[in-house]
């Protein structure tokens, strides 16, 4: 859950636009929107946090989806029975997400609740995200699965609960910020990468809101969560075809529907990177180009440094941006190399990186404001499609 899918066709060729990419300090006059808060959280992943003493077996967690389901559903009530649900914390198109609390432990998971009626002949797409979680396994920088069990109407994921939030809301809420913060971010998300692609998997659908802090202590550990549309890859089949993700994220090659691998995720570390250090994602600066111009803008790889934020970023920094964000995935930077570069590695020794960073921070209050924005339009929608379905559930049938 947590991913926007379009329907457009992008087989077609998405309009010209020759309009040069602005930066955000170019505003023809308009001053920028100051960030609203209390802004309703609408479609978060299944966010959480693991305690080391709680020892579980990950090759225990199952969910036999082709076996009986009356035999299962008997078996799990017990399961159920050991969580307390919970608050909601965020929903999608198939699934809720709680706060949900280990009885006995009083430990807090999240939850993630899949409705069985919602997914109606798909129910294979529990089992195969499932079977990508049981594979990437427990690390420091993942979020985990803990448990899964089912009743009659739904299933349950549970997994571990972040309380820190997204990075990019926390950010902004601190009030503080350096390229030393961004450092820790990327290297903890390149760490998590390596992890995940170690493991044949695939993310396929990082974005700010799956990149949380599994706490909200300063020295927090950062998790990439939502496996939802990650692909697990198997054997010789080491190339995908399938045309997912959140488009302002997507590499160019998924955008033009071609064979791609797992470099599509360090170009999306590359976009994220630009964002933390800019506080502006690179192709939609103001989060609202037209769906066909921002993918113009992502396949012709058309960013630039220009705005005044990036006057106190350093030049090491702009340059593995430039390595990450490329359109030829055989020239991408790898993961490796990333983590050994002297910006993660060095960066204790150059004084000018732990200065604030003032114009990207009010930058990043805008683009969350815009994020918040998108994400109630989407809670909306999402209401407003389950009370016309209840609507014309309640209708007559003519015999």
């Amino acid at each position: 859950m947590g991913c926007v899918q379009s329907t457009d066709d992008t087989s077609k060729p998405a309009p010209s636009d020759d309009k040069p990419l602005q930066s955000p300090n170019k505003t023809n006059g308009q001053s920028p929107v100051k960030e609203l808060s209390g802004q309703p959280t609408a479609s978060l992943p299944a966010i959480s946090h693991f305690e080391s003493n709680d020892n579980v077996d990950f090759n225990d967690v199952t969910l036999d989806l082709q076996s009986n389901e009356a035999a299962d559903i008997e078996n799990d009530k017990k399961k159920r029975e050991e969580y307390k649900i919970g608050e909601e914390l965020g929903r999608g198109h198939f699934a809720t997400v709680h706060v949900a609390t280990h009885i006995k432990t009083g430990i807090e998971y999240a939850v993630k609740i899949i409705s069985k009626s919602e997914l109606h002949k798909n129910l294979g797409k529990i089992h195969e995200e499932i079977n990508i979680l049981k594979a990437v396994g427990r690390h420091k920088n993942v979020v985990s699965l803990v448990d899964t069990f089912q009743d009659e109407d739904s299933f349950f994921l549970v997994m571990e609960y972040c309380t820190g939030g997204d990075v990019f809301s926390h950010i902004v809420d601190s009030g503080s910020y350096s390229e030393v913060h961004a450092i820790k971010v990327c290297k903890e998300i390149a760490k998590a990468l390596k992890h995940i692609h170690g493991q044949g998997v695939v993310h396929r659908d990082l974005k700010p809101e799956n990149i949380l802090l599994d706490n909200t202590d300063d020295d927090s550990a950062i998790k990439v969560a939502d496996f939802g549309l990650s692909k697990l890859l198997r054997g010789d089949d080491q190339v995908m075809r399938t045309v997912c993700g959140t488009w302002a994220y997507c590499a160019p090659e998924v955008i033009r529907r071609k064979p791609y691998g797992p470099l599509v995720d360090n170009w999306t570390l590359g976009v994220l990177m630009f964002t933390l250090l800019a506080g502006y994602h690179p192709f939609d600066i103001y989060g609202d180009l037209p769906e066909p111009k921002l993918l113009r803008r992502v396949v012709n790889v058309q960013y630039d440094f220009e705005d005044s934020a990036w006057d106190d970023v350093s030049d090491m920094a702009k340059e593995l941006i430039m390595k990450l964000i490329v359109d030829d995935p055989l020239q991408r930077m790898s993961l490796d190399d990333f983590l050994e570069s002297e910006w993660i590695t060095q960066h204790d020794h150059m004084q000018s990186m732990s200065n604030p960073l003032p114009k990207s921070l009010d930058n990043m209050a805008n683009f969350n404001q815009a994020r918040n924005k998108f994400r109630t339009m989407v809670y909306v929608k999402l209401a407003s499609q389950k009370f016309r379905k209840s609507i014309v559930n309640e209708l007559p049938v003519e015999k």
